[in-house]
């Protein structure tokens, strides 16, 4: 995907370990919603609280999540390349 960034401890942080994470979040949700029961979505929707969702809604979603991720990643880069690690923050000397 992109080149690999030192990150603490001298390890390699790769931008696909960020999108796996993020993968990893989309199909523990999709797990969740494929098991909830039918008669909890009946009462869900009756209630209010689910709605159908939209292939737009979906779209928007899975672009917000992507964009989420790309600026972590790259705020996370900065803080590498200026040697502020969060295990330095607040150390002194």
């Amino acid at each position: 995907m992109g080149a690999p960034e030192m990150g603490d401890g001298g390890r390699v942080v790769e931008v696909g370990v960020t999108f796996g994470l993020l993968a990893a979040w989309a199909v523990q949700d999709l797990e969740e919603v494929a098991a909830m029961p039918v008669w909890a979505r009946g009462r869900l929707r009756r209630a209010g609280v689910l709605r159908s969702a939209r292939p737009r809604d979906v779209a928007t979603g899975l672009a917000l999540a992507a964009a989420a991720t790309v600026g972590t990643h790259e705020v996370a880069r900065q803080l590498v390349r200026r040697g502020r690690t969060v295990s330095r923050i607040g150390r002194s000397g």
